[in-house]
């Protein structure tokens, strides 16, 4: 009988019934023994049926960890949830812009919310394989990039978004040819 590995997943919305990202995570991972979970997430409100183990960084702690040059973002555990205050709720819709998507890169990538606390509480887990899930930014990818190399595991990419198949640029909102175009030549 084959080893069930422990899996860390990077996200932005958490393992939940809230939302549909969250709900196709939970569906998706289910019935894996939900000891063997670790969650890193910026939103939303978790399950704990699906996994035992998170890890919440909000847009508001990457922004705090960013201009307080010191690290943001907490285990969330169970009974916290039933806190009133607590929970995460789920993250409201603000417009993209090309100005809001460029700032809250930038802070994600120099704010300093990936610190010893977060080190530490993954390593206490031990993952064996990464599985992340495709979104519209890059500071997932790259936690699991950084987790990957840090305990030499092999990372899964999952999406069920359309971001492959955009055809629209952020910067202008418009149509693009280029964009168009390599969409067209990869389809069979």
């Amino acid at each position: 009988m084959k080893r069930v590995k422990r899996v860390f997943v990077v996200t932005n919305g958490c393992f939940s019934m809230t939302d549909a990202n969250g709900r196709t995570l939970a569906k998706l991972f289910g019935n894996y023994d939900s000891s063997l979970l670790a969650q890193f997430y910026t939103y939303g409100t978790p399950d704990f049926s699906v996994c035992k183990n998170y890890y919440k960084v909000t847009d508001k702690d990457a922004l705090k960890s960013f201009i307080k040059l010191r690290e943001h973002g907490s285990v969330v555990k169970e009974n916290d949830i039933n806190s009133v205050g607590t929970s995460g709720s789920v993250k409201k819709k603000m417009p993209k812009t090309p100005f809001k998507m460029l700032l809250r890169e930038l802070v994600w990538k120099c704010g300093r919310w990936c610190g010893k606390r977060f080190w530490a509480w993954l390593d206490e887990f031990k993952p064996e394989e990464i599985v992340v899930f495709v979104a519209n930014n890059s500071f997932c990818p790259n936690l699991a990039r950084k987790a990957a190399k840090r305990y030499n595991i092999p990372i899964t990419v999952y999406t069920t978004e359309d971001y492959y198949f955009k055809d629209f640029n952020y910067l202008t909102r418009k149509p693009s040819f280029l964009l168009s175009l390599k969409t067209w030549c990869t389809l069979p």
